[in-house]
Parts: structure tokens; C-alpha cells; sequence
């Protein structure tokens, strides 16, 4: 049963990334990131304060569209992921499991990087101990704390120099 549910699992996430495909193509994508370039080197862009409320509506429209695609294509990513990671493991993973005592139900993908982040831990690796810190929400607080004080007190003072102020430039001697 477990190798059909595989099976039927696979077959799913191929048909996933062919739909997937087919709505957000490579090349649409490509046409997309092409238009986003040109757009930033146009000069003649009118400002929304000059346009008719039919044209706002229609680029809210254009927009509400845009958005809605953008939403669906990463629901199917997240969906893909998670059928991906609920496929079993291979043979040899499956040995590391069962002598560091992971129950069977949860020999999975999703724990395969789990437990490959622990063994390079338990190696020394302070990159991946760092991660499980991280990942278990015990990471230090970075803060810096600053005192100081600021003199307010300013005083204004005049030098003396005998010179009169000047109104304009035909009162000055050249």
C-alpha cells in the first residue's frame, strides 16, 4: 500500500508541475521580468492624478488579476512542497532513522534535513548547532544599548573689532 501511495503521490506532483507549467511558463516569466525592465526605463509614465477613474479602475483590475496569479502559483509551490515532503525516504535513510529511534511514521522527507542538520551538530558543525538554536526559537537577542546625555545649554558670544557693519557693496573701499 505504501509503494502505491508513493506512486500516486508522484504522479500527482508530476501532474502539479505540468500544470504549473503550463499557467507560469518559463517563457512567461521571462516576458515578464523583460517587461518590469522596460517599465522602469519609461520616461512617459503619467501620474494616477492625471488619469480618468476608468483607467484607475482598469489598472486596479489589471492588478487585482496580477495578484491573484501571483497568490495561486504560490499556492501550487507550497502545495508541491508539502507533497514532496511527505514522500518516504530511501533505504539508507531509513537505516540512520531507525538507530537514532525516529519513529516510522515520521521517516519522511521533511525530517531527512532534520536529521542531517543533527548529525553535522553532533560533528561540530556550530553552523548547523546555530540553525537548531535558531529553528527551536532559543537564538540570543541582539540589542545594544547607548546612554548619553546632551548638553543643551548654548551660549553666543560677540568678539569685539571695532569695524562697522557694512549695507551694501558700494559701501565697501576697493
Amino acid at each position: 500500500m505504501e509503494r502505491e501511495n508513493v506512486y500516486s503521490n508522484k504522479v500527482h506532483v508530476k501532474q502539479k508541475i505540468t500544470q504549473h507549467t503550463q499557467n507560469y511558463g518559463k517563457i512567461t516569466l521571462l516576458q515578464k521580468r523583460k517587461e518590469k525592465k522596460e517599465h522602469g526605463k519609461r520616461k512617459n509614465l503619467i501620474p494616477n492624478t492625471e488619469r480618468t477613474p476608468e483607467e484607475l479602475r482598469e489598472i486596479t483590475r489589471k492588478g487585482g488579476k496580477a495578484s491573484g496569479e501571483a497568490r495561486r502559483a504560490k499556492k501550487t509551490l507550497r502545495e508541491l512542497v508539502e507533497i514532496f515532503g511527505s514522500l518516504g525516504v530511501n533505504s539508507d535513510t531509513k537505516k540512520l532513522m531507525q538507530q537514532l529511534g525516529i519513529p516510522e511514521d515520521l521517516w519522511t522527507r521533511k525530517m531527512q534535513p532534520v536529521v542531517a542538520l543533527f548529525n553535522k551538530a553532533n560533528k561540530g558543525d556550530v553552523g548547523a548547532f546555530n540553525a537548531i538554536r535558531d529553528i527551536i526559537g532559543e537564538k540570543p537577542v541582539d540589542e545594544t544599548r547607548v546612554s548619553a546625555t546632551i548638553d543643551t545649554d548654548i551660549r553666543v558670544g560677540y568678539v569685539e573689532t571695532g569695524v562697522e557693519p557694512v549695507g551694501s557693496e558700494e559701501d565697501i573701499e576697493g
